[in-house]
């Protein structure tokens, strides 16, 4: 998270973007302690936390906490005027050049979820895991992919949601289908569902680049100095 928070340090100068929001739902204490630091970054950043702790991966708790901010914190009423970009921590790269072109994207789709391009998405594989990062550090392809516009993606197809853009008018329907309490499946939710149900798909954004880091158990962090490094030669 601590190279996601670079590129997010750039972005948060953006007028437009009111604020990040990273929820502390931590496993452990010493994770929960770094998070807490955060918000001496940068004056944009808050740390958010829900009614329920102690979690764990897949457990009812962290069901719950899903469904608290889906459906408990973010009200329609509140935040109908707001874009939302959702992230998850082990994102490494973002292009920050493509940004603002991705947000007037969301604005002026009618898909329901609006996706990056994302590297190693949705990969368990830990022989392609090596493969999909040595291959776009190494090659990096983004003069090739901001030359790309935008792909439908259909809503009877599963959508990895590592970054993807919905609109806060929307939220009247997350609200909606997160009300029984229950946060699990919140992807199939969110990319099947809900659209479904709207008649509107989803799209994917080809020319705005963003790399996932890993899925499951495969965290190896032998690439994580490479992508510190990538930052740094590119800012």
């Amino acid at each position: 998270m601590s190279i996601q928070l670079q590129y997010m340090k750039d972005l948060l100068n953006l007028p437009f973007i009111h604020e990040y929001h990273i929820w502390n739902v931590s496993w452990n204490e010493q994770d929960s302690a770094y998070l807490s630091t955060l918000e001496a970054i940068h004056p944009k950043i808050k740390i958010k936390t829900t009614p329920y702790s102690n979690s764990s991966r897949a457990s009812d708790t962290a069901s719950k906490q899903f469904s608290y901010f889906l459906h408990d914190y973010y009200k329609h009423e509140q935040y109908k005027n707001y874009i939302f970009v959702k992230l998850d921590d082990d994102i490494v790269f973002i292009d920050n050049n493509m940004f603002e072109r991705f947000i007037e994207g969301r604005r002026r789709s009618t898909a329901f979820l609006y996706s990056a391009n994302i590297i190693n998405n949705n990969c368990h594989n830990p022989h392609a895991f090596h493969s999909i990062h040595q291959s776009f550090l190494q090659q990096l392809p983004l003069e090739k992919n901001q030359k790309k516009d935008v792909e439908t993606f259909s809503h009877q197809r599963r959508m990895s949601i590592n970054f993807v853009a919905f609109l806060g008018s929307d939220l009247c329907h997350i609200n909606d289908e997160f009300s029984d309490g229950v946060g699990s499946n919140d992807e199939w939710r969110l990319c099947h569902i809900i659209p479904q149900r709207l008649g509107r798909e989803n799209e994917i954004a080809l020319y705005m680049t963003v790399v996932h880091y890993a899925f499951g158990g495969h965290i190896d962090p032998v690439y994580l100095p490479a992508y510190q490094q990538l930052y740094r030669s590119i800012h």
